[in-house]
């Protein structure tokens, strides 16, 4: 839980600094508008995963599922014999 929150105060900080700079010094950064934008796209980002992860049912249904399509290996190795060439 610390580290989502973590994640997501660190994903905030730069659309904050640029906040305060812009009411300091009137001046609007040609960056403010991307850096705030994708701060918010990577904490919903986080937050989606985060909710599969926190929430046990979740979790269970993507763990089960994930299982199911695995590859099992078979008991021996398939020999393939390759046919020799007359010459």
């Amino acid at each position: 839980m610390f580290i989502s929150i973590s994640i997501l105060l660190g994903l905030g900080l730069p659309a904050v600094v640029l906040v305060i700079m812009f009411f300091i010094t009137n001046v609007e950064s040609p960056l403010v508008h991307r850096i705030v934008w994708m701060g918010a796209e990577v904490g919903g980002a986080v937050l989606s995963v985060q909710m599969v992860l926190m929430t046990p049912q979740l979790r269970t249904i993507f763990i089960n599922r994930w299982q199911q399509n695995r590859v099992v290996p078979a008991a021996r190795p398939l020999q393939i014999k390759v046919p020799a060439t007359v010459e």
